[in-house]
């Protein structure tokens, strides 16, 4: 599993503001490692790609997620959700778009991080500076297909998007089948008045150029809105949903 190897490569970061590249089998990695205790880092293994925040004070509990405020597309904190890794008890937690994250963290000189309050726990905040030089980090991106611009990033919300569908997507069978065995799609769309998606664009290819992208879109397409995060439907509200292929079982 990628994720395992990954949080074995964490341990051996740079304490430079830099992005070292460390390499381990199959899997490579660029990470920067801060003063405070954080590791930024992505990495890259037969095609899977993530991107990873390490170092986070641990959580309670056995959740899936981690909710975190992070400066995506601008100096502005957004609601962000990322999977909780393996055994880490939330100090360790990963991307659910890592290509948007990856071309974020190479177009801009800092990133911020900000952990909610949690009970008694006081609010924390990171404010990162990058490193200028990222040739680290591209290379791991491009060993992975990432592309180093994508125009759909600046519709990404990355707050969690609860979706009650009036008619799910109807879930067909490419006519050209993908690549690989298994390949996952994340789309955004955004509805008209009556729920239907429109405008969608694909955010997240894993893995990329898997020939599943335009397929999964025209799936997103056939389905039907009633509820965003509770709320109805309003003309141009978004959503995102992943739409996956299995050779096993069909696409789902």
């Amino acid at each position: 599993m990628i994720m395992g190897a990954f949080l074995g490569l964490l341990q051996t970061a740079s304490p430079d503001l830099a992005w070292t590249t460390v390499q381990r089998g199959a899997l490579k990695a660029a990470s920067a490692e801060y003063d405070v205790g954080i590791t930024l880092s992505a990495a890259c293994r037969d095609s899977s790609f993530v991107v990873a925040i390490a170092g986070l004070p641990p959580v309670e509990g056995n959740a899936e997620y981690r909710k975190l405020d992070v400066s995506l597309r601008d100096n502005t904190l957004v609601s962000s959700n990322w999977n909780i890794a393996p055994n880490s008890s939330g100090s360790v937690v990963v991307s659910l778009a890592p290509s948007v994250y990856a071309r974020r963290l190479r177009a801009t000189d800092s990133f911020t991080i900000r952990i909610p309050a949690q009970g008694e726990t006081p609010a924390r905040r990171y404010q990162l500076a990058l490193p200028s030089d990222h040739t680290a980090l591209d290379a791991i991106m491009a060993s992975c297909d990432v592309p180093f611009e994508n125009p759909a990033d600046a519709a990404y919300d990355p707050s969690e998007t609860h979706i009650i569908w009036e008619r799910t997507p109807r879930i067909t069978i490419p006519s050209t089948l993908p690549s690989t065995d298994y390949a996952e799609v994340l789309v955004q769309c955004s509805v008209d008045g009556e729920g239907r998606p429109q405008d969608c664009a694909v955010l997240e290819e894993r893995p990329a150029r898997s020939g599943f992208a335009r397929h999964a879109i025209q799936m997103v397409r056939t389905g039907k809105v009633r509820q965003i995060n509770g709320e109805p439907i309003q003309a141009g509200s978004s959503f995102a949903t992943v739409m996956t292929y299995r050779v096993q079982d069909s696409p789902r």
